[in-house]
């Protein structure tokens, strides 16, 4: 099959932001004027084993892998393409997990987009495809390489931030910190709440986490909506060997570290309060 025109749909939690037709940039033009398009790809079928609740709108999907198949190989923060019974094709970033032989996904259910058509999967369907990995920005073999690295996200973009988090504390002779600024709705929006907090505890000398509730009414470390504020209190290293991954919807992107435009991979202008904290175009990756 060739992907020529795929659009691709804001699904928190594919690492890509915004509502991207192939055609136009995340907030209305593509870099360069040029439509991008993804080159062929073969699908592999997938067995649906598993799927749970993460959330009130957000899913656990685990699916299984022939072990010889080389997805099983898939650089951490990496998206994949899945192919719905429906015929639609999306980009999802795994969760990193020690298994190869299986595939999770947390997704947010959109119940009008290619997310829909996937809650409506049963277990034990082998009715979803995959192809991949596509292009990205590579962070396998770094995820101890740096002092300290920032993770900010908002909603169901907590995915790729998720798996490089886990690659990283699961390295036993790594000493990079790292801190978790994680805004949300409400605290039931978030996703892997009891994990973040077990981590925590495991690893007290090298991961933080700080809360962001948009609801006023609910305990949190900050209340309201992330800001400038909130950011320059809590980054408080800027060093050359320092990192941050952001990902989140299209503004939330645009405001902690300019916009995103262009195809999946593409880092669009550096900005934001990154920026303003000190922060240098290559130290950012955006999703």
């Amino acid at each position: 099959m060739s992907l020529t025109t795929l659009q691709i749909a804001t699904i928190a939690g594919v690492g890509i932001a915004g509502v991207c037709a192939l055609n136009r940039g995340c907030s209305g033009s593509i870099q360069n004027k040029t439509a991008f398009k993804f080159p062929s790809y073969r699908f592999t079928k997938l067995s649906l084993v598993g799927k749970s609740s993460l959330t009130h709108n957000v899913d656990h999907y685990t699916f299984a892998l022939a072990s010889e198949n080389p997805l099983t190989q898939i650089p951490v923060t990496a998206p994949v393409l899945l192919k719905m019974p429906t015929g639609e094709v999306r980009p999802f970033t795994p969760i990193y997990n020690s298994d190869k032989t299986h595939l999770h996904f947390a997704i947010k259910n959109y119940n009008r987009s290619a997310s829909g058509a996937l809650s409506k999967v049963p277990v034990g369907s082998t009715d979803v495809s995959i192809a991949g990995p596509l292009p990205h920005i590579d962070l396998d073999n770094t995820e101890d390489k740096f002092k300290q690295v920032y993770l900010i996200g908002a909603g169901a973009g907590i995915t790729p931030l998720w798996s490089f988090l886990n690659l990283s504390l699961s390295k036993p002779d790594s000493q990079t910190k790292l801190k978790l600024i994680y805004s949300n709705h409400c605290k039931e929006d978030i996703i892997f709440k009891n994990e973040i907090d077990e981590l925590k505890k495991k690893y007290p000398d090298r991961f933080d986490v700080v809360h962001i509730l948009n609801k006023e009414d609910q305990e949190a470390d900050y209340t309201g909506r992330l800001n400038h504020e909130i950011l320059r209190k809590e980054i408080d290293y800027v060093g050359p060997d320092a990192k941050v991954l952001v990902c989140g919807p299209p503004q939330f992107i645009s405001m902690v570290a300019g916009t995103k435009r262009g195809p999946p991979f593409a880092q669009g202008k550096f900005g934001g309060a990154l920026k303003e904290i000190g922060f240098k175009k290559n130290q950012v990756v955006k999703f």
